[in-house]
C-alpha cells in the first residue's frame, strides 16, 4: 500500500488524505446506522445512505483538495520538498478536523437529531456556556475524542512527512499532462455541491446520515456568510416617523414618560368580569423525557405536573425553528423562523 502511494508522485499526500477521509466517513455512517437502526430500517431504500454518502464525500473532498492538487502539480519537485512543512501542516490539520467532526457528531445527533449544522456554528459564540455543558454531560466522549484526535494527529503527520519526502518525483512533462486531467476530474467531482442533493427520503435523520459532518458544518458556515440582512426584506422608515405612527394609535394621556417615546399604560377597551391570565413559561433544554406523568417521562417535575392537571397539556406540537432562540420567537410572537439570525440574538443599537 505504501509503495502504491509513493507511485502517485507529488499527489501522494493528497491520495493518502482522500483515502483516509473516505474510510472515516464510511466508518462513521456505519456507527450511526447501528445506533439508529430502529429508525433507519423502516425507511424505504435506506441502503441508499451509503452510495449517496459516498457521492457527497466525493463532492466535499473534491472541493477541499482542488487547490492543493494544482499547487503540488505546478511546483517543481524540489520546491515541493522545500515546502513540505506547509503541506504537512495542512493535511494533518484537515485529517484531525475530519476525525473530530465525526466524533462530535454522535452527541450532536443525540441532542439535535441532525449532523453539525447552523446550530453547531452559532453556539460557538457562547463557548463558555456550551463547553461547560458539554463537559458536564459528555466527559467520557471528550476524553475518547481527545485521545483519538491526538493519535490521528501523530500518524497523519508521520505518514504525510514520509510521503512528502519519499514520493517518486514526476517529470515536468508528466505533471503538465496530469494537471488539466486532475483539475477536470475534481471540478466534475465537486458537482453538484448543494447539500440538498443528499435528501432521498422523508426521514430527516436518514438524509442527514447521507452527509458527512465536515461538509454539513462547512455548508452552514458558507450559508451564514451569504445571508441577506433581514432589514432588506422590509420597508424603510425613519425612527421619528415610526414613533409618530405608534403614538397616533395611543391616546396621549396614556404616555407616562416623555424621555421614553413609546412607554405608556395600555387600558383595556372592553371591561371583563374575569381578566385574562396568561403565563408563558419557557424552560431551556427540558425535553419530554424529563417531564413526569404529564408527558410520560421521569418524575422530576411535580410542579409542572400539578399545573398540567389544572389545565390543558398540548403534547403534539410542531417546531418550525431549530434552536431555543427561534422557539422564543414563535412562542411570544407567532413569527415563523426569520431568514437570518434570530431577533433574540440581534445586537441592540442605541441612539
Amino acid at each position: 500500500m505504501y509503495k502504491c502511494l509513493l507511485a502517485t508522485g507529488s499527489l501522494a499526500p493528497v491520495v493518502a488524505f482522500v483515502g483516509f477521509a473516505v474510510f472515516i466517513f464510511f466508518l462513521s455512517r456505519l456507527i450511526l446506522l447501528f445506533l439508529y437502526w430502529d429508525r433507519i430500517s423502516v425507511v424505504n431504500d435506506f441502503w441508499l445512505i451509503m452510495p449517496i454518502g459516498l457521492r457527497m464525500d466525493v463532492v466535499f473532498l473534491s472541493m477541499l483538495v482542488l487547490i492543493p492538487v494544482i499547487v503540488l502539480l505546478v511546483l517543481p519537485s524540489r520546491l515541493v520538498r522545500f515546502c513540505a512543512p506547509i503541506f504537512l501542516g495542512i493535511f494533518t490539520f484537515l485529517t484531525a478536523a475530519i476525525v473530530y467532526m465525526e466524533v462530535a457528531t454522535v452527541p450532536f445527533v443525540a441532542q439535535y437529531d441532525s449532523r453539525p449544522n447552523r446550530i453547531f456554528i452559532d453556539y460557538l459564540i457562547y463557548s463558555r456556556e456550551v463547553f461547560g455543558t458539554i463537559w458536564a454531560d459528555y466527559k467520557l466522549n471528550i476524553f475518547v475524542a481527545a485521545i483519538l484526535v491526538g493519535i490521528i494527529l501523530f500518524f497523519a503527520w508521520r505518514v504525510s512527512q514520509r510521503l512528502c519526502h519519499n514520493h517518486r518525483a514526476w517529470s515536468v512533462k508528466k505533471r503538465l499532462i496530469i494537471l488539466p486531467l486532475a483539475v477536470l476530474v475534481l471540478i466534475l467531482g465537486a458537482r453538484p455541491a448543494n447539500i440538498s442533493t443528499a435528501a432521498f427520503s422523508n426521514s430527516h435523520l436518514a438524509n442527514q446520515l447521507a452527509l458527512n459532518s465536515s461538509y454539513s458544518a462547512s455548508y452552514a458556515i458558507y450559508r451564514r456568510g451569504n445571508e441577506v440582512d433581514p432589514s432588506d426584506f422590509y420597508g424603510k422608515l425613519s425612527e421619528q416617523e415610526i414613533i409618530q405612527r405608534v403614538r397616533k394609535l395611543i391616546p396621549a394621556e396614556n404616555f407616562t414618560d416623555p424621555e421614553i417615546s413609546t412607554l405608556h399604560n395600555q387600558s383595556p377597551i372592553v371591561k371583563r368580569d374575569r381578566p385574562y391570565n396568561l403565563v408563558i413559561f419557557l424552560q431551556e433544554s427540558l425535553g419530554a423525557e424529563f417531564v413526569g406523568s404529564s408527558l410520560g417521562g421521569r418524575p422530576l417535575t411535580p410542579n409542572l405536573d400539578a399545573l398540567g392537571r389544572k389545565g390543558i397539556w398540548l403534547t403534539q406540537l410542531y417546531s418550525t425553528g431549530t434552536c431555543t432562540v427561534r422557539g422564543i420567537e414563535a412562542t411570544v410572537t407567532g413569527f415563523p423562523p426569520s431568514s437570518s439570525r434570530s431577533v433574540v440574538t440581534l445586537d441592540v443599537v442605541s441612539t
